[in-house]
């Protein structure tokens, strides 16, 4: 077990397993306090990561070092279209699935579904704050680009990205749109 030396504490593997199918359906890091607050609630917390509404937490499972812990959850009501089921043994795994879910959670601030997120926050500032926003994050980006630190860089990717999908869905998009958009302006490739 790594000790990360900040106020999350010892973190482990939650890996999320379909109770029903017996497929995995995802793994994190994990914190006791993040563990203790999955139990209390049957909701599924990781470290920068909830779940909240996919799956219902039924079953607590440690290995023998108490580094790993299997969590078996019940999905719940159209879990599968924002996370899709894998299985360690699949050769083409889907490595995009969290996009489903930041997707769906952005998806929710902008109904007013979810309150006080950074989302929501974001959103409140408009369109134009948004674009703003995602402007400053390209800069720094191309910033990044220019210099040898590939963490800075993967950070800065992220949060272009990041802003990028809330913009596309304060348009009315998502991310599969554009990706249509892409083909068609790309065929000849």
């Amino acid at each position: 077990m790594r000790d990360t030396n900040t106020s999350k504490g010892k973190e482990f593997i939650a890996v999320i397993q379909d109770n029903k199918t017996g497929k995995v359906l995802t793994s994190g890091l994990c914190t006791y306090a993040l563990l203790k607050k999955t139990q209390a609630e049957k909701k599924i917390y990781l470290v920068g990561d909830s779940f909240d509404d996919l799956y219902t937490a039924e079953e607590f499972l440690w290995n023998k070092g108490k580094t790993v812990i299997l969590i078996k959850v019940k999905t719940n009501k159209d879990s599968d279209k924002y996370l899709p089921t894998t299985d360690f043994l699949e050769e083409n795994r889907n490595s995009y699935s969290y996009l489903s879910i930041l997707e769906k959670k952005i998806g929710k601030s902008i109904k007013g579904e979810k309150q006080n997120t950074h989302i929501t926050t974001v959103l409140k500032k408009g369109k134009s704050k948004i674009a703003q926003k995602f402007g400053e994050e390209a800069v720094e980006l191309v910033i990044e680009a220019a210099k040898e630190n590939d963490k800075l860089f993967k950070d800065e990717a992220a949060d272009v990205f990041y802003y990028y999908l809330i913009l596309l869905q304060e348009r009315g998009f998502l991310l599969d749109d554009i990706l249509k958009q892409l083909k068609l302006q790309r065929r000849k490739i």
